[in-house]
């Protein structure tokens, strides 16, 4: 988030001319000083300022200011409704801004879009013109709009697209664009009907403690007699780890496709799991599942933080925090354990 209150949940722009996010500022050998918030400068639909909706069977161009975001599971989610648009209005060209900083890994999931153009930032503040059959939307910095946690996924990036909830379909809520790109082959060696182990998230927070992780693997192993997959290493008999052969983006969604059942920290592979219609178990800590798992018939979601004193978090404010996110995960592999006994 921008260093100042004022440069938050909308694009910037710099002292010359130059449209970035807040998201771009610790890249930036740029005091905030030299920004100003987008609004100040440009007429632009941004739903954390203004509730608009817009009439798109009238237009022919989308452009959205930070596309559906920087981070790969919020980008899945953002990226479907974007291939509704596409799908219900042909006649659309939808191009997306991006910093030029978002990570590898998300600028893949933008590049198998194919509904979608990606162009970068900066871009110069006056080529933001609304037309009458062309309109900018400003999805900048939307991780610290307050409807972003108090929303289902589908119906905050309907909603901050201009978009009614009730136009959502089906194939959208589920993330079904996701089935159309190509996977490559599973490795030789891992056995089919397996279950795979998504143990880190963005965040540490949300992250699966490695002894957590080592004692959970060893303990489902000892009780199944198919095979588990995961990204780390391990001796245990019928551990496979993933991490060197899944290379890219496509190699990850190819594990997700061939398993049996996913069991996930990362949202991402829940978003991603639901897409390529494989079940999935999906462990939260913090963050309401409501909000990310709403439409997924073939998850199951569980709260980890049953005291809510992590609620709403996305990072660890403090060693207390840390320490809490730690008996959370004790209490659960514990239930784990037991229930296999």
């Amino acid at each position: 988030m921008a260093e100042h209150a004022s440069l938050s949940q909308q694009a910037i722009v710099r002292d010359d001319g130059l449209v970035w996010l807040p998201y771009d500022l610790p890249f930036l050998a740029d005091a905030p000083r030299r920004f100003a918030p987008l609004s100040q400068q440009r007429l632009i639909h941004n739903a954390a300022l203004n509730a608009f909706s817009l009439d798109y069977a009238a237009l022919r161009q989308l452009h959205v200011i930070n596309g559906a975001g920087v981070a790969l599971g919020d980008a899945i989610v953002g990226l479907a409704v974007l291939a509704q648009l596409h799908r219900r209005y042909p006649q659309l060209v939808i191009t997306v801004y991006l910093s030029p900083h978002t990570p590898a890994h998300v600028q893949e999931i933008y590049a198998l879009a194919a509904h979608v153009t990606v162009k970068w930032l900066p871009l110069p503040v006056a080529a933001i013109q609304n037309t009458a059959d062309a309109v900018w939307v400003d999805l900048s910095d939307f991780m610290f709009r307050p409807a972003f946690n108090q929303l289902p996924m589908h119906d905050f990036f309907a909603l901050s697209l201009g978009m009614a909830v009730e136009e959502l379909d089906t194939a959208t809520r589920q993330n079904a664009w996701l089935r159309d790109i190509r996977l490559p082959a599973l490795p030789a060696n891992l056995a089919a009907g397996y279950t795979l182990l998504c143990h880190q998230a963005s965040t540490p927070l949300r992250s699966m403690p490695e002894a957590i992780r080592q004692h959970w693997v060893h303990n489902w192993l000892a009780g199944h007699a198919s095979p588990l997959a995961g990204f780390g290493p391990d001796l245990a008999p019928g551990w496979h780890d993933l991490t060197a052969w899944s290379r890219t983006l496509p190699h990850f969604m190819a594990a997700i496709a061939g398993a049996v059942r996913v069991v996930s920290v990362d949202s991402a592979a829940v978003h991603l799991a639901a897409g390529l219609g494989v079940p999935c178990e999906a462990l939260f800590m913090g963050i309401d599942p409501a909000l990310r798992v709403a439409d997924y018939p073939l998850c199951r979601a569980l709260q980890l933080d049953h005291e809510g004193g992590l609620r709403g978090l996305h990072h660890a404010r403090d060693q207390q925090d840390v320490a809490q996110a730690q008996a959370c995960w004790r209490r659960w592999l514990d239930a784990t354990v037991q229930r296999n006994q």
